[in-house]
């Protein structure tokens, strides 16, 4: 009969090892918030994010004329869909993530004077 080493630390060092390949499931690293937050992960947080749809991305092209020549030369950048999309985290059991979240929020009620 074969020894298998099937233990929960062993999957989860083999998930953080293989990184599992799915078409919706993202291995989050940092999250930036702005005004400088930015929440970093290390290689012991297993923090994953699912999501259905990300923001589209449209560039428009200028036709610039140059030594009688015409060049397309990129303008403007447009994200379409960015205004309102949903991600959904996945939460370790003992809420470090929340708590990770709950800290920004605490952190920028303070700075634009607000009570939570």
């Amino acid at each position: 009969m074969a020894q298998t080493r099937q233990t929960i630390q062993n999957f989860y060092t083999q998930a953080q090892t293989k990184d599992f390949a799915r078409d919706n499931l993202f291995r989050v690293l940092n999250i930036s918030f702005g005004e400088g937050t930015t929440i970093s992960f290390d290689e012991d947080d297993l923090v994953y994010a699912k999501t259905a749809t990300l923001p589209g991305k449209d560039i428009t092209s200028t036709t610039v004329p140059y030594m009688g020549l015409d060049f397309n030369v990129p303008g403007v950048v447009k994200y379409t869909g960015s205004g309102d999309y949903k991600i959904t985290f996945r939460c370790d059991e003992s809420y470090d993530l929340r708590n990770r979240f709950l800290q920004v929020i605490k952190w920028y009620c303070v700075l634009i004077g607000q009570q939570l």
